[in-house]
């Protein structure tokens, strides 16, 4: 069975495709459809289909650049253009991106069928040679899935030591693909390549069907450093993002609601989130935020315990008192007193005391 993929951002031209293919041609089967380049390469990395139909413009990467990325990574796969324009200047950019046939909108069936059976024996035979079936493993990779990855990748080496162990020059050629693979997708994902793996070439230098394994998983675990790595370094942006909204927002009342809908999170995931990177869940943070700013004001202010409680947006001046002596061990008035009589004894170590309109 010919798997095919089809990538086309207009509905209806997906629709009639299949319709051609389940009608005409009952050897093939449609595992996947794209309405975007930059989908079309994922769906080629996850069901490695043989065939693929795509249209020249779609939003975003378009369908020359799409094949260009396909092909260079698997000449063996058949793509066919389909294309509105009947200009010999997109045909010849086409084929220049390796595409392998060219057809004009609105395609005839016949037009299509055509065009498969043309290719058929060259994809059949290209399948029969491509023993590894790596689509899998992208596809975790793409999905972060760190432990699906790391049992796709165990299935993959499985399968390159039953079909070339006994050859070690195809092993280490696969070996070098599987990795040249890995490597792509984390460079799509805008991950940071080491030098040596570059190519893959020094990684599975002097490979055995020993140590395959481990160089291969090497590999995978590089490439999941950096994902880790960068997560960590989003979530730490997030959270000093919603560090900066608290600041702006807690003396008028803030909610974890408000400063989840500001990030872009679910209130659940940034609540985790939050008490993993500050050690404090959000809700505590924000009333300490509010009893540190009291006690700014007790402490250089004259104003009444009532209008502070408003300021930081306690209706309940009784409530507030509650919270900011659960926070601090005293109430308002007592931190007050003791701030005063503190700056006092401080003046006096310092010769500040006023005395009338002199200080002694």
């Amino acid at each position: 069975m010919c798997k095919v993929l089809l990538a086309d951002d207009e509905y209806l031209e997906r629709a009639a495709l299949k319709i051609i293919f389940h009608e005409e041609m009952k050897d093939m089967t449609v595992v996947g459809e794209a309405s975007n380049g930059i989908r079309a390469v994922e769906l080629c990395e996850a069901h490695d289909p043989d065939l693929i139909f795509m249209d020249i413009k779609m939003p975003g990467m378009d369908g020359l650049e799409a094949t260009e990325i396909i092909k260079n990574r698997d000449k063996e796969k058949v793509v066919i253009i389909l294309t509105a324009y009947d200009n010999f200047g997109y045909a010849q950019k086409a084929l220049k991106a390796g595409a392998d046939d060219y057809i004009l909108k609105p395609a005839r069936p016949a037009d299509i069928v055509e065009a498969v059976r043309k290719h058929q024996n060259r994809f059949n035979t290209g399948r029969s040679t491509r023993k590894l079936e790596t689509g899998e493993l992208i596809h975790q990779i793409h999905m972060e899935d760190y432990r699906d990855a790391k049992e796709e990748l165990k299935s993959v080496v499985k399968q390159l030591i039953e079909t070339y162990g006994k050859d070690l020059e195809l092993l280490k050629q696969n070996a070098q693909l599987i990795v040249k693979r890995m490597l792509e997708v984390s460079e799509i994902k805008g991950l940071n390549r080491l030098p040596q793996q570059r190519g893959g070439d020094g990684m599975v230098e002097a490979v055995t069907p020993y140590n395959v394994s481990e160089k291969l998983f090497m590999v995978l675990d590089q490439v999941f450093s950096e994902i880790i790595q960068r997560k960590t370094a989003d979530e730490r942006n997030t959270i000093q993002t919603v560090l900066n909204y608290i600041e702006k927002k807690f003396e008028k009342g803030i909610t974890l609601e408000e400063a989840a809908d500001h990030v872009h999170l679910s209130p659940h995931y940034l609540s985790r989130l939050f008490k993993k990177e500050m050690h404090i869940n959000f809700i505590d943070y924000v009333v300490r935020r509010k009893m540190d700013r009291a006690k700014e004001l007790l402490e250089s202010t004259g104003l009444p315990v009532i209008n502070i409680a408003m300021l930081l947006s306690y209706e309940e001046p009784n409530y507030f008192s509650r919270v900011f002596k659960k926070v601090t061990g005293m109430t308002p008035s007592e931190y007050r007193e003791r701030a005063e009589k503190e700056d006092h004894l401080q003046k006096k170590r310092n010769g500040h005391i006023p005395n009338a309109k002199w200080y002694i």
